[in-house]
C-alpha cells in the first residue's frame, strides 16, 4: 500500500513539473506567430508610393508651344477662329479649299510684320482677317486665267446694272479704276456671300447708282 502511494506521489510531481514547459511553448509558438504576422504586414524593402498625379498636367501638356512665336506654318486658328470655322462652312468657298495651307493664299512679305512678337497665348482674339495681298497665281494656277477665264463666264448676268447693261466680271473694261480689281476682289473665301453677291458689292462700291456707264451720274 505504501508502495503504490509512492509511485502515486512521484507521478504527480512529474506531472506539475512539466506543465509550465508546456505553458512555455504555447506562449513561444504565440509569440512566433504575431511576429511572422507584423512582417506580413510591413512593407518590403523595394515598395515604392504610387507616384502622385499633378494637377493640370493634361492642360499643360495640350498647351505646349501656344507662346511659340508666329511663322508662316503656324497654326492660325487660336487667333483667327472665325475665318478657320469658315473652312467647314458650306456657304463659304473657303470649303471647297480646306485643304490648302492658309499660307498658300496669305503669303505676302507684310504678314511677318504685322506678326511680330504675337503667339497664340497672348494673341488677341481676330473678328476678321485684314487686307492682305493675295498672289493671283493662287487662284490661276488651279483655275486659269484670262481668256479662259472670260470665255467661262461670257454668258453670266452676274454682273448687271439697273439699266440692264451687263458686263463680264472677268472681262472688265480696261481703265484706272479697275486696275486694282483682282481674284479676291469678288471671291472673298471667308465670306459667306456668293460670287455674284461680292461682284454686285464691289461694281456699287463705285457706282452708287447701280449704274455701270460712267459719266451718267455727275454729268
Amino acid at each position: 500500500m505504501e508502495a503504490l502511494q509512492r509511485v502515486r506521489s512521484r507521478l504527480g510531481r512529474s506531472a506539475r513539473n512539466r506543465k509550465p514547459s508546456w505553458r512555455r511553448g504555447l506562449a513561444i509558438l504565440a509569440v512566433a506567430g504575431l511576429v511572422a504576422l507584423a512582417a506580413g504586414c510591413a512593407p518590403t524593402g523595394t515598395a515604392t508610393a504610387p507616384e502622385a498625379e499633378v494637377p493640370g498636367a493634361a492642360e499643360n501638356a495640350a498647351a505646349e508651344g501656344a507662346g511659340a512665336p508666329w511663322s508662316p506654318s503656324a497654326d492660325c486658328g487660336p487667333c483667327h477662329e472665325r475665318a478657320v470655322a469658315s473652312r467647314e462652312d458650306t456657304d463659304c468657298l473657303a470649303a471647297l479649299h480646306r485643304d490648302i495651307p492658309c499660307a498658300t493664299c496669305h503669303s505676302d512679305e507684310t504678314l511677318a510684320d504685322v506678326h511680330e512678337g504675337a503667339t497664340a497665348e497672348g494673341g488677341a482674339k481676330a473678328t476678321r482677317l485684314k487686307k492682305t495681298a493675295i498672289d493671283a497665281t493662287a487662284c490661276t494656277g488651279c483655275h486659269g486665267e484670262g481668256a479662259d477665264l472670260a470665255a467661262l463666264t461670257a454668258e453670266t448676268e452676274a454682273c448687271t446694272d439697273k439699266n440692264g447693261l451687263v458686263v463680264n466680271p472677268h472681262d472688265l473694261p480696261t481703265n484706272v479704276e479697275h486696275e486694282d480689281i483682282d481674284c479676291a476682289s469678288c471671291h472673298i473665301m471667308h465670306d459667306d456671300r456668293t460670287a455674284a453677291e461680292q461682284a454686285e458689292s464691289l461694281c456699287t462700291s463705285c457706282h452708287h447708282e447701280n449704274v455701270y456707264e460712267c459719266f451718267t451720274c455727275h454729268a
